[in-house]
């Protein structure tokens, strides 16, 4: 039997044929403006909630979404009498889906806000296009011609930042640690990917979890191996209350209580290929099996958002537990934390501001440099704020920021002892540091905390949602480098704007904005704002160009109530 045909056989005992609620049709036409004003699409929910909204959400979890993601409501004015607001209300989506009498648009909400949080969404909604397409041409019940891309990638956005208040790494990091602290009894790292959801993972998923919760007694699930691990977890336990049974070599991890119904297998090798996902009876014999061969060439993206208290921290547990085995009380993150607040604090002392006449020009950069001074306290502040697990000394830090600056222009900066130890077991005794993940992450991390002490008030931005661990995003910016001691670095007015904005919004940011001739001065995602300085009606005395603001809300015209994730200088 095909197993499309099987599938539509499972589905249609099970699920109804969706109708879309009954409302007047004045009162769709009005929704469907206040969708369109938000940047989302009125038949994109709709089809996406005849096949998300198939799940029940457990209700202890719903009141905890709700009450986390009302609690803000705040509107202020961009600056002084702007018609412009930052506005950190729920927008239509959210308000509908707390309303409405249809729980299925709720559940569609929550589980697209968890997806976004944890994927690239161009990736996802990309593959969810896919998904909607292949069920429609299997004639599965429910199913929906795939809607436009674009579309769907809007609607992707406006859950994320309708929802962005509600924190979905404290649930991965609970998943992982716990995990973590299993695999360390047994000396096992923690292997993998640890969020990432790929295309024949989501497919499958997206069906036989919510046959599984409607016939708790009479299906389960198997998984072949850990990747994506935290992400099914969330989605499978947290969100629709099914019993999780993680089987790792010495001992398995049990999420709920009672029968398990979806077993994860954890495997010591090939922890990157695709699982295999089946669908069993209750005598455990397979009604359906996903296979990843069939689905090459679909590539989903992993892109897990963290809030910037204790980003700093969560980076530096990863990279000691991947390759090794690091306990919780090992001086590693101590010396690692310091080592980094030691070159972000000569960083900010080497920092120069780029005069935009003459960057391009023929004219010796040198002649027109005027120092960026940032305040020690500055910096302290936001590594407190970034490393907030991690007690730091202050006196510790300065001991490393004299050795550092004591190496001359051909002696390498060499790492704090431990760190040493570490990077030798990790990458081999004849590895140069400078040619590490370590370093690439240690610069990364120097980075994140120049930015944010240029940024009054850090301890406000805590709950901020930036992208974990793509070192990727750091590479425009400071180059932590042997000549760091003998050379100023050369900040442009928008580097620190981009810097952010890409951990914020993701890679395609830059090309997105090289396209549009990069005059952008505010970028909005997630829920958050981040512009520059120049925004308002200041006294050009006292601009610094390249500082930022931060604050919650997005972009909304007070007037016309539309809502936009960029705003541009007007070509000049």
């Amino acid at each position: 039997m095909q197993a499309g045909f099987q599938l539509a056989i499972e589905l249609t005992n099970v699920f109804p044929v969706r109708e879309m609620v009954k409302s007047t049709f004045d009162h769709v036409v009005s929704f469907a403006r206040e969708l369109q004003k938000s940047g989302s699409d009125l038949i994109v929910e709709e089809d996406l909630a005849a096949l998300f909204g198939r799940g029940r959400i457990m209700p202890d979890f719903i009141e905890q979404f709700k009450r986390v993601t009302l609690k803000d409501t705040r509107i202020i004015p961009l600056y002084r009498d702007s018609q412009i607001v930052l506005d950190s209300r729920p927008g239509p989506t959210v308000t509908r889906a707390f309303r409405d009498d249809d729980p299925g648009y709720l559940a569609t909400v929550i589980q697209l806000s968890m997806l976004g949080w944890t994927h690239d969404r161009t990736s996802l909604a990309a593959a969810l296009v896919e998904c909607m397409a292949r069920r429609f041409r299997m004639k599965l019940p429910n199913a929906r011609p795939e809607p436009s891309f674009d579309r769907l990638m809007g609607t992707l956005e406006i859950c994320s930042s309708q929802t962005s208040p509600f924190l979905w790494s404290d649930f991965i990091q609970s998943i992982e640690l716990r995990v973590q602290a299993v695999l360390e009894q047994h000396d096992t790292c923690l292997r993998g990917e640890s969020t990432l959801l790929t295309f024949n993972t989501l497919f499958a998923t997206i069906d036989y979890l919510y046959l599984v919760q409607s016939l708790p007694e009479h299906r389960k699930i198997t998984i072949s191996n850990q990747k994506g691990f935290t992400t099914v977890i969330t989605w499978a336990h947290y969100l629709l209350g099914l019993v999780i049974l993680l089987k790792t070599p010495r001992e398995d991890v049990w999420f709920g209580s009672g029968p398990a119904q979806v077993i994860i297998e954890w495997q010591l090798t090939d922890v990157h290929q695709d699982p295999e996902i089946c669908l069993l009876d209750n005598e455990m014999k397979v009604i359906l099996k996903s296979q990843p061969d069939l689905f090459e060439g679909i590539q989903i993206v992993a892109s897990e958002r963290h809030p910037l208290k204790n980003f700093g921290s969560t980076c530096l547990r990863r990279e000691f537990n991947t390759r090794t085995i690091t306990s919780s009380g090992s001086p590693l993150y101590l010396e690692a934390t310091e080592l980094i607040i030691a070159f972000a604090l000569i960083t900010c002392k080497k920092m120069v501001r780029i005069n935009a006449f003459y960057a391009d020009s023929r004219h010796e950069r040198s002649r027109r440099h005027e120092q960026i001074r940032i305040d020690r306290w500055r910096t302290i502040a936001a590594a407190r704020l970034i490393f907030d697990e991690i007690e730091f000394d202050e006196v510790a830090v300065n001991t490393q920021v004299e050795r550092i600056e004591q190496a001359s222009f051909h002696t390498n900066i060499s790492l704090p002892r431990t760190l040493e130890i570490y990077t030798n077991k990790a990458y081999g005794n004849n590895k140069d540091w400078f040619d590490t993940d370590l370093k690439r992450l240690i610069r990364h991390l120097t980075n994140l905390v120049v930015v944010f002490a240029t940024i009054s008030g850090v301890e406000n931005y805590a709950g901020l949602p930036l992208i974990l661990g793509d070192t990727r995003l750091s590479e425009p910016l400071i180059v932590l480098d042997r000549t760091l001691i003998n050379r100023l670095l050369q900040i442009g007015e928008k580097d620190f704007l981009y810097f952010v904005s890409q951990l914020l919004v993701g890679p395609r940011f830059i090309s997105e904005e090289s396209a549009h001739g990069n005059t952008v001065f505010l970028v909005s995602d997630f829920g958050w704002s981040v512009f520059l300085s120049t925004v308002g009606d200041n006294d050009p005395a006292e601009i610094q160009p390249e500082l930022l603001y931060i604050r919650k809300g997005i972009p909304t015209d007070s007037n016309s109530e539309v809502r936009k994730s960029r705003i541009r200088d007007s070509p000049g």
